[in-house]
């Protein structure tokens, strides 16, 4: 289990560089628009939506992992930086933590799990959607289309899996694993956010540059 709470520091480290590098993007993009207010006025729009929708994805993240925490360990709290992980007694419960983010599996059609995990896989495909349609007329020359050359991820789809059939998303990657592993999926998709949130940052600077 000590490898995975390696994981998720080397994940936090990761995070809290890419962090940086988008913070330091964005200021380019705020000075060039306060030199020129009309000419990148819409590309300051766009980018602040980004910003505002990515930073709200990656702490609702952060408060499923705080209150997965609470829910295994009522005694301890988890903050933004996972610094309590490794203190944790129960790092490989999984009855509690399949329990919480899977809940109870609906076999009808669609199937669909009742846990927090399917409301995230919610949240993700809200997330990916918006971020998509920044892509228009005004932003992108080639609309949604340019999806393709962003290579935006974060598509949490249905699971093959030999010999089971498909398997939920949520099921695939959340049950039945050790909590110490739940944290570990959940900061990678926090790190995942944070990618898109700078291959769109990159895409409204370039796109602001061609215009001069």
């Amino acid at each position: 289990m000590d490898a995975f709470i390696k994981i998720d520091w080397s994940l936090k480290k990761s995070l809290h560089l890419i962090e940086n590098r988008n913070e330091e993007l964005y200021e380019q993009l705020r000075d060039r628009y306060y030199r020129d207010k009309l000419g990148n006025e819409i590309f300051m729009n766009a980018t602040n939506m980004v910003i505002y929708q990515s930073d709200s994805m990656v702490e609702y993240i952060q408060k499923i992992k705080s209150d997965l925490f609470k829910h295994i360990d009522s005694n301890q709290f988890l903050d933004k930086n996972d610094t309590m992980l490794e203190h944790i007694d129960k790092k490989d419960e999984r009855t509690l933590c399949s329990t919480w983010l899977i809940g109870e599996i609906n076999e009808g059609y669609p199937q669909h799990s009742t846990g927090f995990a399917n409301k995230l896989k919610t949240k993700l495909n809200t997330y990916r959607k918006k971020m998509v349609e920044l892509l228009n007329k005004q932003t992108s020359p080639n609309g949604e289309r340019d999806t393709v050359r962003l290579t935006i991820g974060l598509l949490p789809r249905d699971v093959y899996v030999p010999g089971k059939g498909r398997e939920l998303w949520e099921v695939y990657n959340f049950d039945n694993m050790p909590f110490v592993t739940d944290i570990t999926t959940l900061t990678k998709l926090q790190l995942d956010i944070r990618n898109t949130e700078g291959v769109f940052l990159d895409y409204f600077y370039t796109m602001g540059l061609a215009r001069i």
